[in-house]
């Protein structure tokens, strides 16, 4: 069996998937043990699982460093060999599969040492944050400015947060802002976005399958007793899935790449990350 409440599950770490899983994870912070009201034990008990929890993923992310400084001097090369780049990837993405599944772990530890009634407040306290959360994302929307996932250069994949009613006006910003830094011809510009057209409808139903796993994994999260097993799976299908995403977002950078000329692509490849879209 998980010992887990519903929101320690969903709220206590920053994410399901491979983003906001950096830092301490687990969220039982030196605040969080204090509004808790932990005894010295609880605390000693906690920082000693964080602490283990930390040498093993210091190692973890070593790793995920030399791949990823791999990564870039693939696709700054002349020709980036497409296999490479995306075995590259997956070895990066089962890294951070291997991490979710450690902070997952330290979660569930820490939450068995505590009592029922500090579960109870614990829950209070995500919940509360939550719903701080939600009504700064309703503040963005309304200015417009969504919060979107745009189309993206990066040879990983990242999760989406949603669509905002500004997130289609983002994307021509971002198109233009790429187009004037690479000086891109017209024709150019066309040929990009059909890319971009070509790449957002490929990635609808892989979005929609994500988004359905997600939401079968917070049923099970919020349970009154989840399933591992089922847990287990729904993680592996999500890992899947953006391996998926991955391919076609790989895909999508090195059509583009052809797209430009040398001087170009030079020029591309010294761009801030954010402004490669």
């Amino acid at each position: 069996m998980i010992f887990a409440t519903p929101a320690f599950a969903q709220g206590l770490g920053r994410g399901h998937g491979h983003r906001g899983q950096r830092g301490g994870g687990g969220g039982l912070g030196p605040r969080v043990m204090q509004a808790l009201d932990l005894d010295e034990t609880q605390r000693q008990q906690i920082n000693e699982l964080r602490s283990e929890m930390q040498s093993e993923l210091r190692s973890t992310r070593q790793q995920m460093q030399g791949l990823r400084s791999q990564m870039r001097s693939l696709w700054e090369s002349e020709s980036p060999d497409r296999a490479a780049i995306l075995s590259l990837g997956e070895q990066i993405g089962s890294l951070q599969d291997m991490m979710r599944d450690r902070r997952t772990a330290f979660r569930l530890s820490s939450l068995a040492l505590l009592t029922p009634e500090q579960q109870a407040e614990l829950t209070e306290l995500i919940e509360a944050r939550r719903e701080r959360q939600q009504e700064g994302r309703g503040r963005h929307m309304r200015r417009g400015r969504g919060q979107g996932a745009g189309p993206g250069m990066a040879a990983g994949t990242g999760r989406g947060q949603g669509a905002g009613p500004g997130m289609a006006a983002a994307g021509r910003g971002r198109g233009q802002r790429l187009a004037q830094a690479l000086d891109l011809t017209e024709e150019q510009q066309a040929q990009l976005r059909s890319l971009r057209q070509e790449r957002r409808q490929n990635l609808a139903p892989i979005k929609q399958q994500m988004q359905q796993a997600r939401q079968a994994l917070r049923a099970q999260w919020s349970s009154g007793q989840p399933d591992a097993q089922a847990i287990e799976a729904l993680q592996g299908q999500l890992s899947s899935l953006r391996n998926t995403t991955r391919e076609e977002t790989v895909d999508f950078r090195l059509q583009m790449l052809q797209l430009l000329t040398p001087e170009q692509r030079a020029r591309f490849a010294e761009l801030p990350r954010g402004r490669r879209r």
